[in-house]
């Protein structure tokens, strides 16, 4: 009893996926989905360019803003170096305020008495007690 089938079983022939009517909104959204692509395509091209920002430098009223995030940059390390500053002439009474205002340092009474409210605000411009700011919300949002 021989079988004319030798080897794999061929799968069966699916039938034609007939073509679909779209409405208006149906073409609507294929189209809106072509150009969000196309413009997709457009950006990834730019961002590959050479130069600041893909070749892009944005300009305000005829100013190059390379130069203002320079400026930015160093007013933000002096504000950093104050707060470095701060932290190594009283690291106990900084540390305890950091930690106090992030809640992550024990009510005690005799803890207590190490924090200083001075430590963050700190003299200057007031640039440095908003980095002390972020340092206590990353110590709220860890503890």
């Amino acid at each position: 009893m021989s079988s004319k089938q030798g080897g794999k079983l061929k799968p069966l022939k699916q039938a034609k996926a007939d073509k679909k009517d779209y409405d208006e909104t149906d073409l609507a959204n294929i189209q809106k989905k072509k150009d969000e692509e196309k413009a997709l395509k457009e950006l990834r091209a730019k961002a590959s360019q050479k130069g600041s920002f893909g070749g892009w430098v944005c300009r305000l009223d005829g100013i190059n803003q390379e130069s203002n995030v320079w400026t930015l940059l160093l007013l933000f390390l002096r504000a950093v170096t104050r707060v470095v500053g701060s932290l190594a002439t009283r690291p106990a009474a900084a540390a305890a305020t950091i930690l106090y205002h992030g809640g992550a340092l024990p009510r005690d009474r005799a803890l207590e008495r190490l924090v200083c409210d001075d430590v963050i605000d700190c003299g200057g411009d007031g640039a440095e007690k908003y980095i002390f700011y972020f340092i206590i919300n990353i110590i709220k949002c860890l503890y």
